[in-house]
């Protein structure tokens, strides 16, 4: 499948980024702090830096726009596998789940996670080559989702309880956003409504 093609359903198409904040980075006592001068830190080289930067792991579904996100330390990095089975697995308070029929999957990230080549092969997902067109709302999105996280860690600054936020404010932003139609249709509305595949990741394999 090509880069230009356009998802037709829900969880047909998702879009995987991983990457480090250009921002944001934590302090020794876990607290959020926000730095200016963007950062220049690679996924490869992150464990390796003296500060501790936080890294974004955000999903997107292409065809409604919807996406589901986290925020976690850098040092170390959690497995892209435990994040996808989160994303992926019902939520309290966010109805976005279901494994897609495709998925996009940065070289950055197949290069930092080797082994989630074969969880996607293991659960017959196809991969997608990635191109900057096809990646331009998953960028968005994620300078959105930082967007986010700073406003919210002027209420609470330490990142173990903003990872607990997370469903929340994901559904929060879904919500409010509309699909860019004259109905003012919101981004999960129109995910609920064409969501034809709804399987979740079992957990054996995990």
């Amino acid at each position: 499948m090509n880069g230009n093609y356009r998802s037709s359903y829900s969880n047909e198409r998702h879009q995987l980024i991983v990457c480090v904040s250009k921002h944001l980075y934590a302090t020794n006592k876990g607290l959020i702090r926000y730095q200016q001068k963007p950062f220049d830190v690679s996924l490869m080289k992150v464990e390796k830096t003296e500060k501790d930067h936080l890294v974004h792991y955000l999903i997107r579904d292409d065809f409604s726009g919807v996406f589901y996100a986290e925020i976690h330390s850098g040092t170390p990095l959690i497995p892209v596998e435990e994040f996808l089975f989160r994303a992926w697995s019902q939520k309290e308070n966010y109805l976005f789940c279901g494994m897609p029929d495709f998925i996009s999957l940065p070289k950055t990230v197949s290069e930092r996670f080797p082994t989630v080549k074969r969880l996607i092969e293991a659960y017959g997902l196809k991969t997608i080559d990635v191109t900057s067109g096809f990646q331009s709302g998953t960028i968005q999105d994620v300078k959105n989702w930082e967007d986010l996280v700073r406003g919210i860690s002027g209420l609470s600054s330490r990142s173990e309880i903003l990872r607990e936020w997370t469903p929340a404010v994901c559904a929060g932003y879904s919500a409010y956003l509309n699909d860019g139609r004259r109905n003012g249709e919101s981004k999960i509305e129109k995910w609920r409504c064409r969501a034809n595949n709804l399987q979740v990741p079992p957990l054996e394999g995990w």
